[in-house]
C-alpha cells in the first residue's frame, strides 16, 4: 500500500513541476494551452465563458490542468493511506522528484 501512495506523491510533485514550468512559460513552441501569457484568454473566448472562468478552469490552460492532477493525486494517497506511515510515504514519494531533479536539465 505504501508503494502506491508514493507513487502517488511522486506524480504529485511531477505535476506540481510541469504547472510550475507552464506558469513560467517553459513551454513556449508547444502552442497556446501550454503558456499562461497566452492561454488565459481562454477564459474569457471559449462559450459559454462563465464556465470556463469557474468549474472548467482546469480545461483552459496547462498550468490549472496540471494542479487539478496534482490535487487529485494527493487526495488518492489520503484516501489510501490514512495513517501517518502512508503521510511518510506520500512525503519520500514527493522528495524523491526534489531530489533527482537537480539530475537531470529540468530548470
Amino acid at each position: 500500500m505504501y508503494f502506491y501512495i508514493a507513487i502517488l506523491a511522486f506524480f504529485f510533485a511531477a505535476c506540481r513541476e510541469l504547472s510550475e514550468h507552464a506558469k513560467e512559460n517553459l513551454f513556449f513552441d508547444w502552442g497556446k494551452w501550454w503558456n499562461t501569457t497566452t492561454s488565459y484568454t481562454n477564459k474569457h473566448e471559449w462559450q459559454p465563458s462563465w464556465a470556463f472562468k469557474t468549474v472548467l478552469v482546469w480545461t483552459t490552460d496547462a498550468e490549472h490542468f496540471f494542479q487539478l492532477l496534482s490535487f487529485l493525486f494527493a487526495i488518492a494517497a489520503v484516501y489510501i493511506g490514512g495513517s501517518w506511515q502512508a503521510a511518510l510515504a506520500f512525503y519520500i514519494g514527493a522528495q524523491t522528484l526534489g531530489a533527482l531533479k537537480p539530475l537531470t536539465n529540468l530548470r
